[in-house]
């Protein structure tokens, strides 16, 4: 049974933090999986989001039907949601970690479909929207449409990616991506998704991207508009910082007992 810690950024949330709550309130442990934590970062919020997570805490605590146990991270200043799940995969030490929007546009039900694929080891998967049998329940507009395609063929002509979706708010990474890849992100906030996904299709790992069910959710706070320059400049960002060798894991240092210990090895073979 593989275990799962799911990560949930949050930032002023106050309006709609009731649809994570009641979402986590549902959640049973699938088959194959057991979750063991809920992880929400709150990302710097200035209106009540921190206080309702506290209560919600201290209400729900160790009686979620998944027997999850409840974490807060807190910080005050707003640093983008990049850094957030930077500082909350710090936290995960399961076999895999759920990355989740918190206004729960793609519900928990996902996953099912995400679980034999972590019973086979698959260190990424993707949930995409753009995907032959992803369904989409609310219908978004021409614009939103238009910039998301866009956005995603950037991706794929600049780093490389084969993904029709890198920015979906749903996607489980393993543990030893959660180790290597995360601690490397530069992007805090528009671009940290294709980063993470670069740097993990960089370092060799497995890459799985799975259709969705999901609706749009009006109060969203992306401006389409405000992040398409934004969205290209990061990418390039990206790019650069692969040229500097930032990506790269460093090389093993030379250790003389460890060359003893193989020289040792090979004599007594």
């Amino acid at each position: 049974m593989k275990t799962l810690t799911v990560v949930i950024p949050v930032y002023n949330e106050e309006k709609r933090i009731h649809l994570a709550f009641n979402a986590v309130n549902k959640l049973k442990n699938p088959r194959g999986v057991r979750v063991e934590k809920i992880i929400f970062v709150n990302d710097g919020s200035y209106d009540n989001t921190l206080a309702m997570l506290n209560k919600y805490k201290q209400e729900k605590q160790m009686k979620l039907p998944s027997g999850a146990e409840i974490e807060i991270i807190s910080y005050t200043k707003n640093r983008g949601k990049g850094y957030a799940l930077k500082r909350g995969m710090r936290h995960v030490e399961s076999d895999y970690a759920l990355i989740i929007d918190a206004d729960m546009s793609i519900s928990f039900s996902n996953l099912k479909a995400f679980i034999p694929h972590m019973e086979n080891g698959v260190d990424v998967l993707v949930g995409s929207k753009r995907l032959v049998g992803s369904v989409s329940l609310v219908k978004r507009s021409l614009l939103r449409k238009l910039f998301g395609w866009g956005y995603s063929f950037l991706v794929r002509q600049l780093l490389g990616l084969p993904l029709a979706d890198v920015t979906g708010g749903f996607k489980v990474y393993s543990r030893r991506v959660s180790k290597t890849v995360f601690p490397r992100i530069t992007q805090e906030r528009w671009s940290f998704d294709p980063e993470v996904l670069y740097i993990a299709n960089k370092l060799g790992y497995s890459i799985i991207e799975l259709p969705i069910v999901w609706k749009h959710v009006d109060s969203s706070k992306v401006g389409v508009l405000r992040d398409v320059a934004r969205g290209l400049y990061e990418l390039l960002v990206i790019k650069i910082n692969d040229l500097k060798g930032i990506y790269c894991l460093p090389k093993p240092r030379f250790s003389p007992s460890l060359l003893i210990e193989k020289v040792y090895l090979y004599a007594k073979s």
